[in-house]
């Protein structure tokens, strides 16, 4: 077996090679960088930005601004917390039942809507019913700009709905929320179903 021996590399070629190593490496810290990255792909790093999560806003300390970032993720357990039994939720999925009370949201800001979603679910849980709507709408781009948020897709309500209801007070008594049927709303509705209220 023949041996070459080792290349011996000009000035020009060390000059190369240590430009191709310092941007690969800078590169590989850029990956290794902390980013925060949550389902409505909004990006930020760890150090600058700090998260209000009582009230979903991001805050930018360099740049002094504060942005409204809709849902913050739940814990698996209480957004993944479906205690619907299937026969029922069959029946929801196929548009067979139909809700007893709907709130509908279209023209109101973030904060009328949350307390507006959340108080519905208190009254009707008070009043012993069992099944209700609430309609965020789809939303657009367009209403996210408005609200300070453009990257959303979707409406910053449908997006929020959930995590209001799961994180409020009423979350013990939720079995489950689930988009409706296209007869009643589609994807921009929302089914929640309650527990049976024993003291009605």
């Amino acid at each position: 077996m023949v041996y070459k021996k080792d290349k011996i590399l000009s000035e020009e070629d060390i000059k190369h090679w240590n430009n191709l190593k310092k941007t690969v490496d800078l590169k590989l810290n850029n990956k290794i960088n902390k980013t925060f990255t949550f389902k409505n792909s909004i990006k930020f790093n760890q150090d600058l930005r700090k998260i209000e999560p009582h009230n979903n806003l991001i805050i930018d300390e360099k740049k002094g601004y504060r942005k409204d970032i809709g849902i913050i993720p739940l814990k698996k357990s209480s957004s993944e917390n479906l205690r619907i039994d299937k026969k029922k939720l069959n029946l929801l999925k196929r548009g067979k039942l139909k809700p007893e009370k709907i709130l509908d949201l279209h023209g109101y800001n973030y904060l009328e809507a949350k307390s507006r979603s959340i108080n519905f679910v208190k009254e009707n849980f008070s009043m012993g019913l069992r099944l209700i709507l609430i309609i965020t709408g789809k939303g657009s781009i367009k209403n996210n700009k408005k609200h300070g948020n453009p990257h959303l897709k979707e409406g910053i309500l449908k997006k929020s709905l959930k995590s209001w209801i799961y994180e409020s007070e009423m979350s013990p008594n939720i079995l489950g929320i689930i988009s409706s049927h296209i007869s009643h709303g589609g994807e921009g509705a929302f089914y929640i179903y309650l527990k049976k209220n024993y003291k009605t």
